[in-house]
């Protein structure tokens, strides 16, 4: 992983606890460190609170896309279908944990009621919207506070490998076309032209040309620096282990290293928020996707472009001198495990789209959990304990998401009027 430009994240945990702060934001990935950003610009006293160490998080082993483009919520209906081929198939790049869990059960129950084009329908606008303002604010953060994180706005080529997949493709484009999203259609011999390492297993493509990508961990790691000139405080490799509550607000968190009292909290720590909000007395429907990602050597034939294998379900990221292959989502799987056969068929699928060396070269293993609500929207706003908010729910747009979700989060805690109406993300609507 990318390491800090400086040493002064990395020692967070070493320093000592805060024993205050107006702010308490738990969780150090993308969302979280954007949440606290916001709010330093707002002369907000902060601390952002980490159970592990900065970058370990999904935040940093991502494919690092920033893609606005991607209107549709993950409910959308042809992931239902993609499911129970995987289940049938023994496996695939998308699947469901089967269990007999209540709680699993019912929020499986209500995702599965929102694999319809109505409710899909009514996600795309908010999604396009939240987007379109990441996008902006991340050219104007990078400028300004000059983080270098291989930053690339050179659009997202969704590449399929036969007529029916790249049929499906063009019907999605056109889809997304009705919310703002341009896009391109492209010939096999279009696609390898603006990327020559793809073979002649090529269908087709569309090209995405305001969609742009980025080093996930450097973006981390550089946007932590910034906060530490700031003066916001980061306390890494520190577990939340409950909340001192006093007449339905949050008053303090005691941690593994100590209590901090605080005036408002932020939950912003992804797959780990739900039992995070139950010590804060709120509850909120939240199920992990599974995830991974192999880092390896820019091959010989180096990539330029950002590249998502359509039906194969694995994005495909140049970051520099490395290239990363990521994809697969596991529904309801919260495990650590790093099976071989996953990453061979991560690897075997991008394999069948592109030419790359026999031997891929200082291979960086990688799993993660994405969050993921019965709606596919994320959450974003106050609970039911006044002084309680969550930032968290993006599924595979976190990192997309991370700097409207920031600033969005800090303008209700500052009692601004956010910039976008944020009632479809409210908590609320799962009550």
């Amino acid at each position: 992983m990318a390491e800090s430009p400086d040493n002064s994240a990395g020692r967070a945990a070493s320093e000592p606890l805060p024993g205050a702060a107006d702010v308490v934001v738990v969780g150090a990935g993308a969302i979280g460190l954007a949440t606290a950003y916001e709010l330093s610009l707002r002369g907000v006293d902060v601390v952002v609170v980490e159970r592990d160490a900065l970058g370990a998080g999904t935040s940093s082993g991502n494919a690092g896309f920033v893609v606005p483009s991607h209107v549709l919520p993950v409910t959308e209906p042809g992931m239902l279908a993609t499911a129970v081929r995987g289940m049938l198939r023994g496996g695939g790049p998308v699947t469901v944990k089967a269990s007999l869990r209540l709680g699993y059960l019912g929020w499986l129950a209500r995702f599965l009621g929102n694999c319809r084009a109505a409710a899909v329908a009514a996600a795309a606008p908010v999604l396009a919207e939240l987007g379109n303002l990441s996008a902006g604010l991340y050219k104007r953060w990078l400028g300004a506070e000059r983080i270098e994180c291989c930053y690339a706005p050179n659009g997202l080529l969704h590449v399929y490998g036969d007529a029916r997949a790249f049929a499906a493709g063009r019907h999605r484009a056109e889809w997304e076309g009705r919310f703002g999203v341009p896009s391109q259609v492209m010939t096999p011999s279009q696609a390898r032209e603006r990327e020559p390492a793809l073979n002649d297993a090529v269908a087709g493509a569309v090209f995405y040309p305001r969609d742009a990508g980025l080093d996930p961990g450097r973006f981390v790691s550089g946007l932590a620096s910034v906060l530490k000139r700031r003066g916001v405080r980061l306390a890494c490799n520190t577990a939340v282990l409950d909340a001192r509550m006093r007449s339905g607000q949050v008053r303090a968190l005691l941690t593994s290293r100590g209590e901090i009292r605080t005036e408002q909290v932020v939950l912003a720590a992804g797959s780990w928020t739900p039992a995070l909000a139950a010590k804060c007395g709120s509850r909120i429907p939240i199920q992990p996707a599974k995830g991974y990602s192999v880092t390896v050597r820019m091959p010989r034939r180096a990539l330029r472009q950002r590249m998502l294998l359509g039906e194969k379900h694995v994005a495909v990221a140049p970051m520099g001198d490395r290239l990363r292959l990521s994809g697969w989502f596991e529904l309801g799987r919260f495990d650590r495990a790093l099976p071989k056969a996953r990453f061979a068929q991560v690897e075997a699928s991008v394999r069948s789209r592109l030419h790359l060396d026999a031997e891929l070269v200082n291979a960086e293993r990688w799993a993660g959990f994405r969050p993921v609500t019965p709606d596919g929207l994320p959450i974003i706003g106050r609970a039911a304990a006044p002084n309680l908010a969550f930032a968290c729910g993006h599924a595979m747009l976190g990192l997309t998401l991370a700097p409207a979700t920031g600033r969005l989060t800090a303008q209700t805690l500052c009692g601004q009027q956010p910039d976008l109406d944020i009632g479809p993300l409210s908590p609320a609507r799962f009550q």
